[in-house]
């Protein structure tokens, strides 16, 4: 093998590590290793970023890569937190003899599916394109939120969300938002303007406080809740300024002669 082959199989090496991490993550939420499954679901989290910047460091970018890195997602980001979300706090929620919880994480993993799906189709029509958002919350995203708050109650102790109804609303609103078209932040191409940098210091600040008033997971947890609520109120806002801008209250057309 030449070096030049080499270079191609070192970023699939990395997104292979995160399968691995993935399938590792599902095998412990059956075994009620709940803080340890988190943890490799987060592991993957960072193998995947890792990935898309060795191959471009590199250059080996290829067609395959990044297939193969959107089929790791579906079982490390979709898959795995599914199983981890359903054996920690739904297993025991039913409806008669059907497993309402299991259809609940059901729905993640299938908008987490079809978020990536829809990725690739917009990569394909604009190849090698960097933009300063994603359309729809990312699937790792969403995964990190669903481990997040794994990790955040079995560090402190307390189970909040555990056999709670909040918590399919939690997976329910995250998997409504990465088949939606609200704007997300990618940080991949960021022209930092004026609002861009409140925005990353509102969020260093917000982490700080966490820090020091919890540990780390509920502070990366209510940095992650942040972002949600970031892409939410940026869309609404958006949408606000483009309704105000076709339809102005002084527009000279409505005034009578």
């Amino acid at each position: 093998m030449n070096i030049q082959n080499a270079k191609y199989i070192l970023p699939n090496l990395f997104t292979l590590g995160s399968v691995f991490l993935g399938l590792q993550a599902i095998a412990w939420s059956f075994d009620a290793q709940f803080a340890a499954a988190g943890i490799a679901i987060l592991g993957a989290a960072i193998l995947d970023g890792m990935d898309g910047r060795v191959a471009r460091l590199t250059r080996t970018q290829s067609d395959f890569g990044t297939q193969l890195d959107s089929l790791a997602d579906a079982i490390s980001f979709g898959v795995a937190p599914a199983f981890l979300a359903y054996q920690y706090a739904l297993v025991d929620f039913r409806i008669g003899e059907v497993s309402f919880g299991l259809l609940v994480v059901a729905v993640f993993a299938i908008c987490g599916v079809l978020r990536l799906a829809r990725f690739n189709v917009l990569a394909q029509r604009a190849p090698g394109a960097a933009s300063s958002h994603f359309v729809g919350l990312p699937i790792p995203g969403a995964a990190a939120l669903v481990v997040l708050t794994v990790l955040s109650a079995e560090r402190t102790h307390v189970a909040f969300l555990r056999g709670d109804r909040t918590y399919i609303v939690l997976l329910l609103l995250l998997s409504a938002l990465m088949v939606s078209t609200v704007r997300y932040p990618s940080f991949k191409k960021v022209r930092w303007s004026r609002r861009h940098v409140l925005v990353a210091l509102l969020g260093a600040t917000l982490l700080t406080l966490g820090l020091k008033l919890v540990s780390l997971f509920p502070a990366l947890l209510l940095a992650g809740t942040g972002y949600i609520a970031y892409g939410l109120l940026d869309t609404l806002l958006r949408r606000i300024h483009a309704r105000d801008a076709r339809d102005p209250a002084d527009d000279p057309s409505d005034a009578v002669e």
